[in-house]
């Protein structure tokens, strides 16, 4: 990826979700919603997240490798919509997560 001044138009993205292990967690996220892991008591996978240390980054395309965190600080309100950047800055306000 160029620098800032590269100029790359958004599209659909999708991320690299986040598996979190949890003591009542079990196989269904690999069974159900083919999650690669081969960890067995998988509680949650965090989607979309902008959680400190759980960032997700987007998993292909010309953004690939890019967290969502420096998504939303380049990208602004075109990604997140002008009043939700308003209200949050470059801080995403969701986690995004299957249980």
């Amino acid at each position: 990826m160029g620098d800032n001044s590269e100029k790359v138009a958004l599209y659909p993205l999708t991320f690299n979700p986040i598996l979190q292990h949890r003591i009542w967690g079990g196989r269904k996220l690999k069974t159900a919603l083919g999650k690669h892991t081969e960890e067995d008591q998988v509680g949650e996978s965090w989607e979309i997240s902008g959680v400190k240390d759980f960032v997700t980054t987007v998993s292909d395309g010309p953004l690939k490798g890019q967290s969502l965190t420096d998504l939303c600080a380049r990208f602004k309100g075109e990604l997140m919509g002008q009043k939700v950047y308003d209200a949050f800055g470059s801080d995403f306000p969701l986690l995004i997560k299957f249980i």
